[in-house]
């Protein structure tokens, strides 16, 4: 019974000194670390890390690779770390940056015809809510010798995997016909975004054109991200 006991009392003190408040260190690439802080100074900040023999190591972080540091998170509170993690890693800074996207866009411009572009994306993080992109497409019209170009630049706001996007831009046309009366036509399009963090991109949106006449479009595109 005393052996018992001694067993209980043993790991009631291991696991007392193991979920212990510590703190969340937020790294600038987005890496979240379940340490102690033991000091702060104006080049590093020094921490004891958990090892796998339940001991705790020093190290040290360069300040400038640090975004915030949360205090007194219990270090046995996996629920919150992980939900903490996800929640930075879904954030538009942490999108890869460069995608290849095919959109079909269906334009009513006197009869229905449908625009269909292979584009190429890159995104220029701003925060992790914000972000711009500079998009070039090739619209490989069936009765264009020549095949348009579309270019575009997008404002994407939003604080999740799913966001908002509106974006400027102009399909020159370098062959004149077909109904279109002029070399170039701008835009505005309000999209739906939705990209997961590893390779998936969709959008759904309107789209507004400005020829002789204003007219419209629905758009919507799948790409993969790299």
């Amino acid at each position: 019974m005393k052996t018992v006991l001694l067993i209980i009392l043993f790991f009631f003190i291991l696991n007392h000194s193991f979920s212990q408040k510590t703190s969340l260190l937020i790294r600038t690439n987005g890496d979240s670390i379940i340490c102690k802080i033991d000091s702060i100074t104006d080049t590093e900040v020094y921490i004891k890390l958990r090892t796998v023999e339940y001991t705790w190591a020093k190290s040290s972080i360069s300040i400038s690779e640090v975004a915030s540091i949360k205090y007194n998170v219990s270090s046995n509170d996996i629920r919150y770390s992980k939900s903490d993690s996800i929640s930075i890693k879904r954030s538009i800074r942490y999108f890869n940056k460069n995608n290849i996207n095919v959109s079909t866009d269906l334009i009513l411009y006197g009869y229905w015809t449908i625009l269909f572009v292979v584009n190429y994306e890159r995104l220029f993080t701003i925060s992790d809510h914000f972000a711009i992109s500079g998009k070039i497409g090739l619209a490989p019209f069936i009765f264009y010798k020549i095949p348009p170009l579309i270019f575009e630049v997008n404002l994407l706001a939003g604080k999740s995997l799913a966001i908002f996007e509106s974006a400027i831009g102009i399909i020159n046309i370098l062959q004149k016909g077909y109904g279109y009366d002029n070399n170039i036509i701008p835009y505005l399009r309000f999209n739906y975004r939705l990209q997961n963090t590893n390779w998936f991109l969709f959008k759904i949106g309107p789209t507004i054109y400005f020829d002789d006449l204003v007219f419209f479009g629905v758009g919507i595109s799948l790409g993969v991200t790299f």
